[in-house]
């Protein structure tokens, strides 16, 4: 029997300009809809300020604050948090499923993540050691995150 539909948001500064992995992004988002309620919610980061890189990521972390989902998980995407094979991660989407709590989690921009926002997370999780674009680690957890749901519900998607 199904547990209850899983609920995630995913917490982004500003929102996706390159066309072709916005598309990315929109496909996958229309296939996990089948499986959870996922949404991007990329947040106004404001011009202005001292115009150095602390000040848009003080910035980009109140906004980022200010946009969780009450009462939700908060899981953030850093390169520095715990690595995990794709099945793995599908075992760990399974559980949030099963708790049946909202998951709100953090993609930094290019800046990374400020310290209060990692403070915040119950997660670090870490999608490679490489390092990616912010555009590309969304769609690159889009992916991952529709794979988690295939895994788990046993489709040849993962191989």
């Amino acid at each position: 029997m199904p547990g209850p539909r899983l609920v995630i948001e995913i917490v982004t500064p500003g929102r996706t300009a390159c066309a072709w992995l916005k598309k990315g992004e929109d496909d996958y988002l229309k296939r996990l809809s089948r499986h959870a309620d996922v949404s991007m919610r990329p947040v106004r980061t404001g011009r202005g300020g001292d115009g150095s890189g602390a000040g848009l990521l003080r910035r980009e972390a109140d906004a980022i604050l200010k946009a969780l989902r009450p009462g939700g998980m908060v899981v953030v995407m850093d390169q520095g948090g715990r690595e995990l094979d794709s099945v793995q991660f599908a075992a760990l989407v399974d559980r949030w499923r099963q708790e049946g709590r909202p998951v709100n989690v953090i993609i930094g921009g290019h800046l990374g993540l400020a310290e209060e926002v990692k403070d915040r997370a119950a997660l670090a999780v870490s999608m490679s050691r490489m390092t990616f674009t912010h555009e590309m680690a969304r769609l690159f957890f889009l992916e991952q995150l529709y794979r988690a749901f295939t895994i788990i519900a046993g489709s040849d998607y993962h191989k």
